[in-house]
């Protein structure tokens, strides 16, 4: 009979180790963006993810954000996007364009194995104040990391 073991392959998966708190919300031009401060995470694309913990004393990062109150599912912290529709977008510039697309972007702790099966999950949740919501959301696994220099919608 075969063993089944349930481990854990995200690096940080709930987001609970962090270099420092969040101080406030990232911006694009930032050396190092505030979702890099959640230890194994980064933004792939000129767009701003935000880390949001319940240590930051800002309430723009602080779960109680301005967006309305949205706990971590578990623990005391979470990543956090925007997708809309305002000036961004494809340009060489990072914003020109009409789309800004935001990516959070992880690691594993080893690579998949062909022939094993994996499960992934996650949890979402849409912002109370939110005046638009995506319809679709996605997991995409690569060897190698991706980059883009601007906030368009990636082609994977």
């Amino acid at each position: 009979m075969p063993v089944m073991a349930q481990q854990n392959l995200v690096v940080n998966g709930d987001f609970e180790e962090y270099s420092s708190c969040p101080q406030s919300e990232s911006y694009p031009l930032q050396a190092i963006k505030e979702i890099e401060k959640c230890i194994g995470w980064r933004t792939p694309t000129f767009g701003t993810a935000d880390y949001f913990n319940i240590c930051a004393t800002n309430p723009i990062v602080n779960p109680n954000t301005a967006l309305g109150p949205q706990q971590p599912f578990n623990g005391n912290g979470y990543l956090g996007a925007l997708f809309t529709s305002y000036t961004g977008g494809a340009g060489t510039d990072g914003y020109s364009g009409i789309m800004w697309w935001e990516y959070i972007q992880g690691r594993l702790n080893s690579p998949l194995e062909q022939g094993k099966i994996y499960k992934f999950s996650m949890e979402v949740s849409l912002a109370e104040l939110s005046d638009l919501m995506i319809t679709e959301i996605a997991a995409y696994f690569s060897n190698d990391p991706i980059s883009s220099p601007n906030t368009a919608a990636l082609t994977l």
